[in-house]
């Protein structure tokens, strides 16, 4: 595993410059002697990296020249956002957004659609034998109703696990949730009433639509860019117009667009929206998948008033299944603790412990992230160059920071809801863009998940997708 480790590090290294620019088509990248010389590793380990980045597409191998890059900085530009903003607007498409999700999670169905990594991608074996020792060491606590804000070990270690990217985060102010979705609807009902406004991203992550349609609430979209998301002098702009009751954001690995606020930007949204008391959500549920060298900071790092909330989820680094988030919801703590009492008295008792076992042996923790970091970038890579190949001439195509997810835009002409549809019939299934917004902005925009091991069967499915899409463009 720790030789995977090695070589894996090298080519994302040497994978990041390439899309940085300093690697330029054509130039040759340095010998293995020299790279070994530079790494310190061993020769075995440099060649490995170096096929690795020759699989993805990024470099090839000449004679008497050795490894020289193939493909530089992203051939397809970004996608668009749409440009104003509209009035704000009730979701309506919980059904169609209902459909696509059963869709996703059926077995025989190819899983480009959904959001959650690859269960062989999850640390089983390792949660296996928590869970053993937990049932043998803890079984009257686990049969037993556990705390309503949740097991006190498991909110020291998140409140631990914070520090540094979160200011200061106090154990008593966590709540423990199903998941990151009752996280975040918590928090929404502790800060808004039915009929309110909540300016979201655009395009937004789906669910969270859904939610607010439940809630009664209306969604104001501001344009968040591919590459870096809202602008903060945009969003005071549109509250200087229109009055809203909060903010709901993705800043850290957006869904779906992949990109990661700047610190300068993170800390001028707070600034914003605290001077005007609107309390600002974030869903933190992909912080933890960057692929840089440091973890992002949250938003909360940058409040002064508690009225950052904060929300996140292990179902995208431990185990969907296990429904294990939590919220940090600032001076709403209590409120959201009484809903959650109110609405399900508290969170399992046994998955909590597990992964208060996780995070006390946060060595192992660390190595499972990395590898899943590595494995999601490789997939993401690999899926790009797909597109690239398959898709239509006039595709664009989003470059993430992290994560699993790829947002595409179709050329005019395309329909990501016909897409989504004759994909099915080729059982492949796919995230319709039309689902992301209260409009019809993002109708040629689709959401294709990365969070597996790539193979031959992903690649044949993006090559059918792209099929498909040609049909648009001719017509």
């Amino acid at each position: 595993m720790e030789k995977n480790f090695l070589y894996m590090g090298v080519a994302e290294e040497l994978a990041a410059r390439i899309r940085g620019g300093e690697f330029a088509v054509g130039d040759r990248l340095p010998s293995l002697r020299e790279l070994r010389r530079r790494t310190g590793f061993g020769l075995a380990t440099v060649y490995q990296a170096y096929l690795e980045l020759e699989r993805r597409g990024l470099v090839v191998s000449r004679p008497r020249s050795g490894f020289v890059v193939e493909g530089g900085r992203p051939s397809l530009p970004l996608p668009e956002t749409f440009r104003g903003v509209p009035d704000p607007l009730h979701p309506t498409r919980s059904a169609l957004a209902a459909a696509v999700v059963e869709a996703a999670a059926t077995p025989s169905i190819l899983p480009l659609g959904g959001a959650s990594p690859s269960p062989e991608l999850m640390p089983r074996a390792f949660l296996a034998r928590l869970t053993r020792e937990v049932l043998r060491q803890e079984m009257d606590s686990v049969v037993g109703y556990e705390h309503p804000k949740g097991y006190p070990e498991l909110r020291r270690r998140i409140a631990r696990r914070c520090l540094g990217r979160a200011g200061f985060l106090s154990p008593e102010e966590i709540v423990i949730t199903n998941g990151a979705t009752e996280a975040v609807s918590l928090c929404l009902r502790a800060v808004t009433q039915p009929g309110d406004a909540v300016l979201v991203e655009s395009p937004a992550y789906h669910g969270f639509l859904q939610i607010m349609e439940d809630l009664g609430l209306f969604a104001l979209e501001v344009p968040a860019r591919p590459d870096r998301g809202l602008d903060p002098a945009q969003v005071e702009a549109v509250l200087a117009q229109r009055k809203v009751a909060a903010c709901l954001v993705v800043p850290n690995v957006n869904n779906p667009q992949g990109f990661i606020m700047k610190n300068e930007d993170k800390e001028a949204l707070v600034e914003i929206l605290t001077r005007r008391d609107i309390p600002v959500i974030e869903d933190d549920t992909y912080g933890e998948l960057a692929y840089g060298e440091e973890r992002p900071r949250m938003l909360r790092a940058f409040d002064r008033r508690g009225l950052v909330l904060s929300c996140s989820t292990f179902s995208k680094t431990l185990a969907a299944g296990m429904r294990l988030g939590w919220a940090a919801a600032g001076r709403f703590s209590e409120k959201v603790a009484r809903f959650k009492l109110n609405a399900s008295v508290g969170t399992g008792s046994l998955h909590q412990r597990v992964v208060a076992s996780v995070l006390e042996k946060e060595p192992t923790f660390e190595r499972h992230l990395r590898h899943l970091r590595n494995t999601f970038r490789r997939s993401i890579d690999l899926a790009r160059r797909g597109v690239e190949r398959h898709f239509p001439e006039g595709t664009r195509l989003s470059a993430p920071q992290g994560g699993a997810l790829l947002w595409v835009e179709l050329p005019p002409g395309g329909d990501s809801l016909e897409l989504y549809r004759r994909a099915l019939e080729s059982r492949i299934a796919i995230l319709p863009g039309l689902i992301c917004s209260t409009t019809d902005a993002y109708r040629r925009y689709i959401r294709l998940n990365c969070g597996h091991f790539w193979s031959e069967e992903f690649d044949e499915g993006v090559r059918v997708l792209g099929g498909i899409a040609h049909t648009f463009a001719k017509a």
